[in-house]
């Protein structure tokens, strides 16, 4: 018997051979349950927060269902696996990873990953992706000119600075302040 192109619909299906030869003898037969390996139907991250303190630490959920067995779920940021999870298999062939994250201002822009995979059949995945907007007060950094020398800057010669700063969100003011003790 061929049974062309199984589907998900036909798992558990009882296929089942019969043979009889004479009146005298109860027909024989023997059964089989097909089982099969079944890819990943969804992926999401559940409830992903809109912005994300630098430096404060989040619990991420993602979940996934409709794989068989249950799917192996794995956390990316950018190419790098991130390995502080907690997987727990629900019923139905459902699965949560919890992903332990404390992001860094490196990572605003940034996008995690989530990845949902058959353990039992390569490329058999699904993959959702989420960019991160980390909020952080502003870094300020101050330097000399790049035309100045600091070891040739003499009484008389002018000089001038260059204030950087990084921020989410951006800055709104900046001043300049000369000669003020802080603290």
């Amino acid at each position: 018997m061929l049974w062309p192109t199984i589907q998900r619909s036909d798992l558990n299906a009882i296929f089942t051979c019969q043979t009889m030869n004479t009146k005298l003898v109860e027909p024989k037969e023997t059964s089989y349950v097909l089982d099969m390996h079944l890819k990943p139907l969804t992926i999401k991250v559940i409830n992903p927060p809109n912005t994300l303190v630098a430096d404060k630490r989040y619990e991420i959920v993602c979940q996934s269902t409709g794989s068989r067995p249950n799917a192996i779920i794995t956390w990316y940021k950018g190419k790098r696996q991130m390995r502080r999870t907690k997987d727990e298999i629900l019923d139905h062939n459902t699965t949560t990873s919890t992903l332990s994250f404390a992001p860094t201002t490196e990572d605003d822009g940034k996008t995690l990953t989530c990845r949902a995979e058959n353990p039992n059949v390569n490329g058999l995945f699904l993959e959702t992706d989420w960019k991160m907007n980390v909020v952080y007060p502003p870094m300020v950094t101050i330097q000399l000119g790049p035309t100045l020398v600091v070891d040739d800057i003499k009484e008389g010669d002018d000089v001038y600075f260059e204030c950087h700063v990084r921020a989410n969100p951006d800055w709104k003011k900046l001043q300049w302040f000369h000669n003020v003790s802080s603290g």
